[in-house]
């Protein structure tokens, strides 16, 4: 065997060895340990974020890069402008090297929206946590949204059905 074979095959093997990984990684990725498999499977159509700062914003930008609408919630307007424009730059950067077109920057910015009131949330059917690492900022905020989604408050402002 030739020398320049014996390094190809080294290098297909890492290769397949990769593949291998990434192929048991993503099955084991499934499964979720102690949730039996015919659990049902709730569809997430849209998703609200609390807070628009850089985790608030990143969040945001996962859920329309998947093609699911995002409204931000934030407590006021110059925070939620702060915030939305720098999802609007990270994406501006993205079409600068190449990453995508114009045209989809366009359109993933189009299913992030802003708000600020809670209650822009009430037809999500996943609400995420993204507020200041403030312990009383989130425990507020949790009072506000109300415990285990029983009270009252939650009612008024969510479907009964609502993640948190």
């Amino acid at each position: 065997m030739e020398r320049g074979s014996e390094q190809n095959l080294e290098v297909e093997s890492e290769q397949s060895r990769a593949l291998r990984y990434y192929e048991v990684a993503e099955r084991a990725a499934a499964e979720v340990p102690d949730v039996p498999s015919d659990t049902p499977k709730r569809p997430v159509r849209n998703v609200g974020i609390i807070g628009a700062g850089t985790m608030g914003g990143g969040i945001a930008m996962s859920f329309a890069n998947a093609g699911i609408p995002a409204i931000v919630v934030e407590r006021d307007k110059a925070a939620l402008e702060r915030g939305l424009a720098v999802v609007r730059k990270n994406y501006e950067r993205s079409v600068k090297s190449g990453r995508f077109t114009q045209e989809a920057l366009e359109e993933r910015i189009s299913r992030i929206e802003g708000a600020l009131q809670l209650e822009a949330l009430s037809q999500c059917d996943l609400v995420i946590e993204a507020v200041f690492e403030n312990m009383g900022v989130k425990q507020e905020l949790f009072a506000r949204l109300g415990q285990n989604h029983v009270s009252r408050s939650a009612h008024e402002h969510f479907s009964p059905d609502f993640i948190l």
